[in-house]
């Protein structure tokens, strides 16, 4: 049965966007520096989080090629094909040549769940060490179009495991990131998978000249992973503000400060506001203007037109 799956992520080309952030003076006056849109990144190879692109990622399988654009006509004689094929039979029953011709019937007619059962059983039954590899990687693919990103993840790492020297050693190593990449989860949630796909992808570029082919994917996905990782830091800094923990928010600043400026500068303007915000809060006026003044006069761009608010219900727009 065929498996609708959708999946859900932050779109890599959209960037984040922080919220404005009010920075109060001691005039009472209350200054909302523009929205700062993060500077925008794109895979080399685009990625969009959706059914055919599983789709089309399973299909860019180097080892195999199987037809699977069929037209109407062709699908009903493959249909026909498979039918007469396990005519009363069950997987067990078949040969290891009939699964390897059902599983591609099955393929080209886009019932994966089904080429799924006749590789499984393919798997167990065939003695070759070569066609076992293969295989393995065949069902790594599967799992992965049909959105089970959990087993796929799995099934790409004992790969890996069992074929570290593989010419496709450095595919499967792509594919396992970009599985933990989808399973990355919104800012305040777990952020466990995205660390892991940070490490991994890490660990693929720091393999060199040995690992090239996906080299500005990963590049990408580690950079947009620690984009996601920054946003769940600031959402604990937002929540230490609304309980007026202070020192907690300070450490969380620091923090935020010296894991991501040097890697992702485009931060700083964000990093600022924050600083700012604290300090309006904590009542410390030299370094609120101190800050501000830093903000008007290294990032002039986002400073043409803001909102001034007075103590009476008059407001206005002006410019710093």
């Amino acid at each position: 049965m065929k498996k609708n799956v959708t999946i859900y992520a932050l779109m890599i080309t959209s960037g984040l966007i922080c919220s404005f952030i009010p920075l109060i003076a001691k005039s009472k006056k209350i200054v909302e520096a523009p929205s700062l849109e993060y500077q925008k990144l794109s895979f080399s190879a685009p990625i969009v989080f959706d059914k055919e692109t599983l789709k089309a990622e399973a299909l860019n399988n180097p080892h195999r090629n199987v037809v699977r654009n069929a037209t109407k006509a062709e699908r009903k004689q493959i249909r026909k094909d498979f039918e007469t094929l396990v005519h009363h039979k069950d997987a067990k029953s078949l040969s290891v040549e009939a699964l390897r011709q059902a599983v591609d019937f099955c393929l080209q007619l886009e019932w994966n769940e089904k080429a799924l059962l006749y590789l499984q059983e393919l798997l167990q039954r065939t003695k070759d060490a070569l066609l076992i590899e293969s295989l393995k990687l065949e069902i790594a693919d599967l799992l992965f179009q049909m959105g089970n990103l959990i087993k796929a993840e799995e099934a790409f790492d004992e790969y890996l495991d069992l074929y570290p020297g593989s010419h496709y050693a450095e595919y499967a190593h792509y594919k396992k990131t970009i599985c933990l990449f989808y399973q990355t989860l919104k800012t305040d949630q777990d952020q466990g998978p995205t660390k892991k796909a940070i490490q991994l992808a890490e660990s693929y570029l720091e393999k060199g000249l040995a690992y090239k082919q996906y080299r500005n994917q990963m590049s990408d996905i580690r950079k947009q992973c620690q984009l996601m990782l920054f946003e769940n830091e600031k959402t604990v800094f937002d929540f230490y503000m609304k309980r007026k923990s202070y020192g907690a928010a300070n450490g969380r600043l620091a923090y935020l400060k010296q894991q991501y400026l040097q890697e992702l500068p485009h931060l700083e303007p964000t990093i600022v506001q924050l600083e700012c915000k604290l300090a309006q809060a904590q009542g410390n006026t030299q370094v609120y203007q101190e800050r501000l003044a830093y903000f008007n006069q290294k990032f002039p761009e986002y400073n043409k037109t803001v909102k001034v608010a007075q103590k009476s219900s008059k407001s206005y727009a002006t410019k710093f």
